[in-house]
């Protein structure tokens, strides 16, 4: 890897061991074959980490998809009923009744792979303050054995207090996850709400696999024990030996997306009380510059602690994450526990930039602090309310899907001796952003002088809306809060429409044959993970669209070539489709082309069909005002239209949509309920700089139903252009070479 080691110096405090730690960091990160990074193509952006679960907060009561051990008492308190400093507008509360075991449970339909590893999270507390004992599990069902993670908690407090857990999956065969919560103490009130289970992106995070990918520097010792930690039963123990400075580490696949904000959580002990210094970094390797973003701590006590750190991404090219711990105490044993990585969805989430950067003030002001003890960094942000319901906010444009959970969370503290009051709030606001057409939840909080992470869930009720909004409230004119370490999960780009499963990464999209083989050949055999090619082009009546010629036609040779490939090959069809004559709606339009479209490819294999069947909006016009709808309705109707006929033809086949920038974000194409593929010119800028979003095209809006982007023109060798696509975030993308053929290989 060749390059340089960027380090985000508003983090460090780099002075004696500490320096040491990160000299030695960047020297290893840059310089060594250990630490070297795969090639951009085999990744894929980092996802956002969805909660996986339904109503986290049982809005929905006794018909909402949790589930209770017969006999077992529970209601569902509303906003009228509920006392303050609930989670959100509902939460659970449920005892023993007639039951001799009683539990709650929820099923999750998804099929973890050997190497996954999940987190489940649920806060409780105790309204009457009586001591109730229990256990919270994840299970891992189905196969030849189910599996589990589990951990005991014993609640006393009517404050809520969160409880985690995590499952390291080992085996395959398993078809679906349950997050259950059983009560040990028979008749005293239990409280639940906010309950997640999310995708910990790192591999064996809780080290029930053994060491699995977890790597360590010569000189470095460790070993995996069996043991109550805070989310799990098992931790990690290390120690320096024979290094000065050692380190244990993980390199993570994926692809750090530029003006996204990354966040490290770990839990870390001190078996012995002694005082051990260590360094948590968090790396975006690769490309020119690498980025760091790292948290000094002393940790000296036998009590499990949290520790986070963020990583907000300002260079385009990098093509992994590297979570690394350093330890400038020799000889001293170090204990790790319940490690996670993910998008946060607000930028900026640690307040790190100048100023308040993407953040917003309302009737407050703000400054930002610097010093040690922050949850995240060595940074934070000071609001000082102008006057009552003074606030501090982000909005992160977004279409919130309809019965999706949002979780929004921040730590606070009072900078003075007085607790501070106030109220966490997470918005779903549509363009006009008003708070009459918006939905809302929020959490009151009263916090003194120590960090508290304070949490608010948004169950989505209904679509229609572009933007999410967290805000923190003063309660009173003059008071002021400390505010760090931001998160709303689920808010950054959302997991691909598409079908699961598929390779991600960057391909090449053309239509001209090169040498003696054809172009999709050409492409597979190149090692692109992705194939685009023209499967028809529009004609001036219906069906609007017809096969390209050819013989084998395009279809055909994509078809054999992936079939012949030996591994997984990401096949999009490109269809363009003219707009309607006289006579025919756009929603006719779209269903003759669809209804053509899956019979051709049905009659071409029934066996290796495209992955994503795509609407390419660049015919004739016949008439119409443009060779694509004029407003946002008709362009919901065309791609309705496509969408069923292609899928009442063939339900195996997925519509999908192609469209420039322009067209995504003047007709609210956002809205639309398919896989968007958005075109980008060019990929990089004359004067070296990437284009597309969050560079120099500011305008652009990433949105939850973009899959991917077509970057051109694209040139050889195509690496530099293959990492900045790439870096858009998109999981299934593709370059265009000026010739329309695969000039060179990734």
């Amino acid at each position: 890897m060749s390059g340089t080691c960027r380090s985000r110096s508003r983090r460090l405090r780099v002075s004696g061991v500490v320096a040491a730690a990160f000299l030695i960091a960047c020297s290893l990160a840059v310089g060594t074959s250990l630490l070297r990074a795969p090639r951009a193509s085999a990744s894929a952006a980092l996802p956002a980490s969805p909660n996986l679960l339904n109503d986290p907060t049982f809005e929905q009561g006794n018909v909402g998809p949790w589930m209770f051990a017969p006999g077992e008492n529970r209601a569902v308190y509303t906003p009228s009923s509920a006392p303050a400093n609930t989670v959100d507008q509902t939460y659970l509360e449920t005892n023993s009744g007639s039951s001799s075991a009683p539990n709650f449970y929820q099923d999750v339909d998804i099929s973890p792979s050997p190497g996954q590893s999940y987190t489940t999270s649920i806060l409780l507390r105790s309204p009457t303050s009586a001591t109730i004992t229990g256990t919270l599990v994840l299970w891992a069902v189905g196969g030849s054995s189910t599996e589990m993670g589990q951990t005991s908690f014993s609640v006393s407090s009517p404050t809520w207090t969160p409880w985690y857990t995590d499952l390291d999956i080992g085996r395959a065969g398993h078809t679906f996850l349950r997050v259950q919560v059983y009560i040990n103490t028979l008749g005293a009130n239990l409280d639940a709400d906010g309950a997640t289970l999310q995708d910990a992106t790192l591999s064996d995070a809780g080290f029930a696999q053994g060491l699995g990918p977890w790597q360590v520097t010569p000189g470095q010792n460790r070993a995996i024990y069996q043991g109550q930690t805070p989310d799990g039963e098992y931790y990690l123990e290390t120690n320096t030996g024979s290094a000065s400075v050692g380190s244990l580490y993980q390199d993570v696949s994926g692809v750090p997306v530029v003006n996204h904000d990354y966040q490290l959580a770990l839990y870390l002990r001190s078996p012995t009380g002694a005082a051990i210094s260590a360094t948590i970094v968090l790396w975006a390797l690769g490309g020119t510059t690498n980025e760091d973003a790292q948290q000094a701590v002393t940790v000296q006590s036998g009590q499990w602690t949290r520790y986070v750190t963020d990583l907000d991404v300002a260079d385009p090219g990098h093509t992994l994450f590297r979570v690394q711990i350093y330890l400038s105490t020799t000889g001293e044993n170090l204990d790790v526990a319940g490690t996670s990585l993910e998008d946060t969805g607000v930028a900026d989430g640690d307040f790190a930039e100048s100023g308040s950067g993407p953040w917003s003030t309302s009737e407050a002001s703000s400054q930002s602090e610097n010093g040690s003890g922050g949850p995240s960094g060595s940074t934070w942000l000071e609001v000082t309310s102008d006057s009552a319901d003074g606030s501090l906010f982000q909005d992160v444009p977004t279409n919130p899907v309809d019965g999706h959970p949002y979780t929004a969370s921040v730590y606070l503290k009072s900078p003075a001796t007085t607790a501070v009051t106030g109220t966490v709030v997470l918005w779903a606001l549509d363009s006009s952003g008003s708070a009459q057409s918006a939905e809302v939840a929020q959490t009151d909080f009263n916090v003194g002088g120590s960090w508290t992470q304070v949490s608010t869930v948004l169950d989505v009720a209904s679509g229609g809306y572009d933007d999410l909004r967290l805000q923190v409230y003063l309660t009173n004119s003059g008071t002021s809060v400390d505010v760090d370490a931001a998160t709303l999960a689920d808010s950054g780009l959302d997991p691909p429409l598409g079908p699961p499963d598929l390779p991600q990464g960057v391909g090449v999209y053309g239509y001209a044959p090169t040498g003696s083989q054809s172009f999709a050949q050409t492409v597979v055999s190149q090692g692109w993970s992705v194939l685009g090619e023209t499967g028809g082009l529009g004609i001036q009546q219906s069906p609007y669209t017809a096969a390209s010629a050819g013989s084998p036609s395009p279809d055909q040779q994509a078809a054999e070539a992936v079939a012949g490939a030996g591994r997984p090959i990401t096949w999009m069809s490109f269809w363009t489709v003219s707009a309607p004559v006289s006579g025919d709606t756009w929603y006719d339009d779209g269903a003759v082309a669809g209804q053509y479209v899956a019979e051709y490819l049905d009659s071409i294999s029934t066996r290796i069909k495209p992955d994503f069947v795509i609407l390419d909006p660049e015919g004739y016009d016949n008439g119409q005002s443009n060779d694509y709808p004029s407003d946002a309705a008709d362009w919901t109707n065309w791609i309705d239209g496509w969408v069923a006929g292609i899928k009442g033809t063939d339900s195996t086949l997925t519509p999908a949509l192609y469209v420039w920038q322009y067209l995504y974000t003047a007709y609210d194409l956002a809205s639309l309920n398919v896989p968007v593929f958005v075109s980008i010119s060019p990929i990089v800028n004359s004067d070296g700089s990437a284009n597309g979003p969050g560079a120099q095209d500011s305008s652009f809006v990433p949105g939850a139903n973009v899959d991917g982007y077509q970057g051109l023109p694209a040139s050889c060798p195509a690496q530099q252009d293959e990492q900045v696509v790439e870096s858009w975030g998109g999981a299934y993308n593709i370059l265009m070479f000026n010739d329309g053929g695969s000039d060179c290989g990734p």
